[in-house]
């Protein structure tokens, strides 16, 4: 799958909607070539922002090894390609700790079946990290272990602007279960979530910034100002571009009610993270 999402990306020689992840692999290249000045002048696109700040700085550490091996352009691509692997990989394990069948099927249908979600994912830029890491907690999430759900949590919040996106499955796994290890893997997610925003070289101004980012909708809704890109609320383009993910969503649906007394508190759980990932999307895009 990430071969295959390779290939595609480089069928064009720039980046589809580019603007946005060249600068973050521009600043990933400038963190190994220009350290020093990185940290005075971070994020030139944050024009509004008085003070340094880097909100993805853990992306773009991460990022910065591939900007050596190749151009920049080529190097994005290839470390979106992995990333995009390894969400394949972590769709698919997902469905197998739950014993569901055809699960190669699911995670063909999921990554393919919507042009939105394949046209966001050949953007490139640090969202695409942030959907593997809470897939990640999710997955360690289902498997009881608290300590790996609170390392993924740091890396998001170290690396990702809207960082308490990594609570999604701790938060609805305790709401489902109630239980004292469900209470467990909730808190680790949350004090790795705290420890990765603490833990950046830009803290406080990461967290400033990012609840501004977050009031962003609201404040402007409020003013009557339109804004634009992920921000703004969907459009029913957003939804005619998934229509083969959100028909097979509203069957499954259907037939989870159907069978609500034989459901486990796992497929609550997910349903729940599910139906809370769509009706977020409704509100910003």
């Amino acid at each position: 799958m990430g071969a295959g999402f390779f290939l595609l990306l480089l069928t064009s020689p720039n980046i589809p909607g580019g603007d946005d992840a060249y600068r973050h692999v521009k600043m990933a290249s400038r963190l190994i070539h220009e350290p020093s000045r990185v940290f005075q002048d971070p994020w030139n696109l944050v024009y509004f922002w008085p003070h340094p700040v880097d909100v993805w700085f853990g992306y773009h550490l991460l990022l910065a090894p591939f900007t050596l091996a190749t151009g920049l352009v080529t190097a994005v691509k290839l470390f979106s390609s992995l990333i995009f692997a390894a969400i394949a990989y972590l769709m698919l394990l997902i469905p197998r700790q739950l014993d569901a069948p055809l699960a190669p099927v699911w995670v063909l249908v999921a990554l393919t079946g919507s042009a939105i979600s394949l046209h966001r994912a050949a953007l490139s830029r640090p969202f695409l990290l942030s959907t593997c890491l809470v897939l990640w907690a999710g997955w360690f999430t289902l498997r009881q272990k608290p300590i790996g759900a609170a390392v993924v949590s740091a890396v998001h919040a170290f690396s990702y602007s809207i960082f308490f996106l990594v609570l999604l499955a701790p938060a609805m796994n305790l709401l489902v279960r109630r239980d004292k290890t469900s209470l467990r893997i909730a808190l680790a997610s949350f004090g790795g979530m705290l420890a990765g925003l603490l833990a950046s070289p830009y803290f406080p101004q990461n967290v400033l910034f990012d609840a501004v980012q977050v009031a962003v909708p609201s404040i402007a809704g409020a003013a009557h100002v339109k804004i634009g890109g992920e921000l703004g609320p969907s459009n029913i383009w957003w939804f005619v571009g998934s229509l083969p993910i959100l028909l097979l969503w509203l069957a499954a649906v259907v037939q989870f009610l159907r069978r609500t007394r034989e459901a486990s508190k796992e497929s609550v759980m997910l349903l729940a993270i599910s139906a809370s990932a769509l009706v977020a999307s409704v509100q910003a895009a």
